[in-house]
């Protein structure tokens, strides 16, 4: 996951006062063709920015497999409250 490790983010969410979880789901666990460093940065970058941006609460994030094999589907969601600056 990310270009820092599951237990990495954990720890900066925590840092913050922040709830984490992150679930892959058994069908997108595995290997997948297609360029993997570029993937663990997608994913480091939005879970880094979920918990830069997010005052208070909670940051989830859930990976699935696309239906009929098209890939990977993502989600990433905060909850809480927000603070206009």
């Amino acid at each position: 996951m990310g270009v820092q490790p599951r237990a990495t983010v954990q720890r900066r969410a925590q840092a913050r006062k922040l709830e984490f979880s992150l679930a892959v789901s058994e069908a997108a666990a595995g290997w997948w063709r297609g360029d993997a460093d570029r993937l663990r940065q997608i994913v480091g970058n939005l879970l880094s920015n979920a918990i830069k941006f997010t005052p208070q609460g909670a940051i989830s994030a859930r990976i699935d497999a696309a239906p009929a094999g098209g890939g990977i589907d993502g989600q990433t969601a905060t909850a809480g409250a927000r603070t206009r600056q």
